[in-house]
């Protein structure tokens, strides 16, 4: 709890105003990457991990080009924001997409592929690469950002399923639901990691309740979806093998 509340502060302290200018500030803070999950923060402002590795030879072998940091910036790269600038971005997009396809088929000529039909290579296969790979792999704050957005349509299910009723609520029950939220939220939020996996009922339940709230259609929804869908379908025979 210590270690979580130390960070909780540098975070904090991490952002500042210039005397001199009024501005608002971020200064790059020492970053520690056994509690870096606990980084957090300030509303509308996300935290930039830098991380270095050490050289593995010459003249600087074993010293890093800097020393593992953070910084807090303004959460600024966001659809609204990259909307506005899609002309001008739009040749960075397309060469960003036609490098990854570059890539894609050279992995094809190493499998032995001899040739593809023009069909072989699409958009839709390419954006389900890069997201496999972790380009543009949703983020912890992004997640949690998406929870808070449909945590309305959430807490409505919750009530209904606690068998509440939602007009007259006590503030014992409000206190339940809120709570139930929180769960629901870090247990989302944790699909940020690629190592995180739930047994196929806990992901079942997420799932159910994804749908009742009619929030799995769309947006981080839409792409949360498949890989809990995913972990239920695991059978016992995949839980032996991987033992």
């Amino acid at each position: 709890m210590s270690d979580l509340n130390d960070t909780v502060t540098q975070a904090d302290l991490s952002v500042y105003t210039d005397t001199e200018t009024g501005l608002s500030c971020g200064r790059f803070m020492p970053y520690v990457a056994s509690i870096g999950d606990s980084y957090i923060a300030a509303a509308g402002r996300r935290l930039v991990k830098l991380q270095f590795k050490a050289a593995v030879s010459g003249a600087n072998k074993g010293k890093t080009a800097a020393p593992n940091s953070y910084i807090s910036i303004p959460d600024h790269i966001t659809p609204a924001s990259v909307t506005k600038k899609l002309d001008d971005l739009m040749p960075v997009f397309i060469h960003m997409l036609q490098e990854h396809e570059s890539l894609m088929l050279r992995k094809e000529l190493v499998a032995g592929t001899k040739s593809l039909s023009d069909s072989g290579m699409t958009l839709d296969k390419i954006v389900a690469s890069l997201q496999e790979s972790g380009a543009g792999r949703l983020t912890k704050e992004q997640i949690t950002e998406w929870f808070k957005s449909v945590q309305d349509s959430f807490g409505l299910v919750f009530a209904d399923a606690l068998g509440y009723d939602i007009d007259s609520l006590s503030t014992e029950q409000v206190a339940t639901i809120a709570a139930t939220c929180e769960v629901f939220s870090s247990k989302f939020s944790a699909l940020a990691s690629p190592n995180t996996a739930y047994v196929p009922a806990e992901a079942a339940k997420l799932v159910k309740y994804m749908e009742l709230a009619e929030v799995s259609g769309t947006g981080i929804g839409a792409r949360i979806l498949p890989r809990l869908v995913k972990m239920v379908e695991v059978t016992e025979s995949d839980l032996l093998a991987a033992l």
